[in-house]
């Protein structure tokens, strides 16, 4: 987790030009993201052309965020990857793989929120990663989303040559060093 080396395309060598390109997230939003929206239905009345190259920067910024709450359960030992659960089908696989239950001394129950993926638990950190993605441009979505596109092996469109746009909003006074990754 030390300088976010995981969002890296080469971990040993931090390079904030290749940044949110590590294999982990080019996977990630091919395989979340990419896969569904890839050769769909053009119809202009519609303008789903323009649909489909709304929010990158923040796409890629969700992503980024669950690696990193991931890797962080990982660290903490929250998770625990089991060897044999990978072997499992999907639907075994997901009852065996559940986020871990604490006590909440608040309310006297256990709880799955403490390491659970939300908006309360990981919105500030999103922003900031869709805040530093921002940054660094069209040109740098564009390359980003042709690398991801590759680990799909399917051929796109010609709507995904538009994929790209961004929408600039106003930045907050306190930065969080993940918008410093530009």
């Amino acid at each position: 987790m030390e300088d976010f080396a995981f969002l890296f395309e080469d971990m040993d060598n931090i390079d904030t030009m290749q940044a949110f390109r590590s294999p982990f997230m080019l996977q990630l939003f091919a395989t979340a993201h990419l896969h569904s929206i890839i050769g769909h239905a053009e119809v202009t009345a519609l303008k789903t052309d323009v649909l489909a190259s709304i929010g990158v920067a923040s796409i890629l910024g969700i992503c980024a965020a669950s690696l990193e709450c991931a890797i962080k359960c990982l660290s903490d030992g929250a998770i625990d990857i089991d060897s044999d659960a990978l072997d499992m089908r999907p639907a075994q696989r997901k009852r065996k793989l559940r986020t871990p239950r604490t006590f909440n001394k608040a309310t006297g129950n256990h709880s799955t929120t403490k390491h659970a993926f939300s908006i309360n638990n990981w919105g500030s950190v999103t922003t900031s990663y869709v805040i530093g993605i921002k940054k660094k441009g069209e040109s740098f979505l564009r390359e980003t989303t042709s690398m991801a596109r590759k680990l799909l092996k399917k051929s796109g469109n010609a709507a995904l040559r538009k994929y790209i746009s961004l929408n600039d909003e106003d930045e907050e006074e306190n930065i969080d060093r993940r918008c410093m990754l530009w």
